[in-house]
């Protein structure tokens, strides 16, 4: 991946990282030029406020995130960002998600335990969400074109919540949320202990009840809401801030919603996880339990293609502006 990243940025890489870094150090250094400048890309200043950046132990993670907390903000990278297939040694070339040698325990143990050394990470026994992990990089990176589009997208998207203050938002609304909560449980429950005159022990449990869950589904339902906007938000600045990367936007969600298409009719799975996966995963692949906090595949890729399609519009009437206003100056 590091060979896709020196594409993208080729003048904030030096010939230091020509390979994938060898040490925390050298890997935090080369994530730091990476991330200054996409923030320089798409007009983000720090002012005087605290962004660490951070390596994820675990090797296989596959998402960057970012987290808020009242002294510091993180940005978490995941190591496999610095990983460059072409590196590995001949045992562990795999020929795209379904090669077999992706099914060998032992295969997949000998390839992480050789990433946690090249990436100076400590080692872990794999797991079945491991092997997932694995399997869904290497579909990412059959098409390497695509997925050089998609690493500035990533990065984008999560520094897009930086930039807006999602995470003091999100505390805000997270307070306002319970408050809410309460409010209403509250008033409801006695409402309803008024109208059907309950004065019995039973009306307690009543009362506590109806309070319980009012409360979690006002919370829940205000926080969740916010939560799908906010990445709604990080996906349009991303897109609209970072020419080019729209296409590697929707390959990014293709490719996650083919994946979860497969694992959802794979046949070798045991039946716990097969039924697992019928409830997690819709037909068409788009997950169902993470719409609560964000929208699904298709409505991000839906959505990716009408702010592009809005933007283009933008910049055809622009032009049409500015034709007409050097029309008028020419006669």
């Amino acid at each position: 991946m590091l060979n896709l990243v020196k594409e993208i940025y080729p003048q904030y890489v030096g010939h230091s990282f020509v390979s994938a870094p060898d040490t925390e150090n050298d890997r935090i250094k080369c994530v730091q030029q990476l991330v200054q400048s996409m923030m320089s890309k798409m007009g983000i200043d720090i002012g005087k406020r605290k962004l660490a950046l951070f390596i994820e132990e675990d090797p296989f993670c596959v998402n960057p995130k970012y987290e808020y907390q009242t002294d510091m903000e993180y940005l978490n990278i995941p190591p496999l960002l610095l990983f460059d297939p072409n590196e590995a040694p001949a045992q562990f070339k795999f020929n795209g998600p379904n090669d077999p040698k992706l099914n060998d325990d032992k295969i997949i143990q000998d390839f992480a335990n050789w990433i946690c050394r090249k990436l100076d990470l400590p080692k872990k026994r794999i797991t079945n969400r491991d092997k997932q992990a694995i399997r869904l990089y290497f579909k990412f990176m059959q098409n390497p074109e695509k997925a050089k589009h998609a690493i500035p997208f990533i990065l984008g998207h999560e520094l897009s919540h930086f930039s807006n203050d999602d995470g003091l938002k999100g505390m805000l609304i997270d307070f306002l949320s319970r408050l809410g909560g309460i409010a209403f449980s509250f008033v409801l429950s006695v409402v309803l202990v008024i109208v059907f005159s309950l004065s019995s022990p039973a009306a307690l449990i009543f009362f506590l009840t109806t309070a319980f869950v009012s409360y979690h589904a006002i919370y829940k339902v205000g926080f969740c809401h916010f939560f799908r906007l906010q990445e709604r938000k990080a996906d349009e600045m991303s897109v609209t801030k970072l020419p080019g990367v729209s296409e590697g936007a929707i390959y990014l969600f293709e490719t996650l919603r083919d994946f979860q298409k497969e694992m959802r009719n794979q046949k070798s799975l045991s039946l716990k996880d097969r039924i697992l996966h019928r409830i997690m995963i819709k037909s068409n692949g788009d997950n169902r339990i993470c719409k609560f906090t964000h929208f699904t595949e298709t409505q991000r890729i839906k959505h990716i293609q009408k702010v592009m399609e809005a933007a283009q519009k933008n910049r055809r009437n622009l032009n049409c502006v500015h034709l007409n206003s050097y029309m008028v100056q020419l006669f």
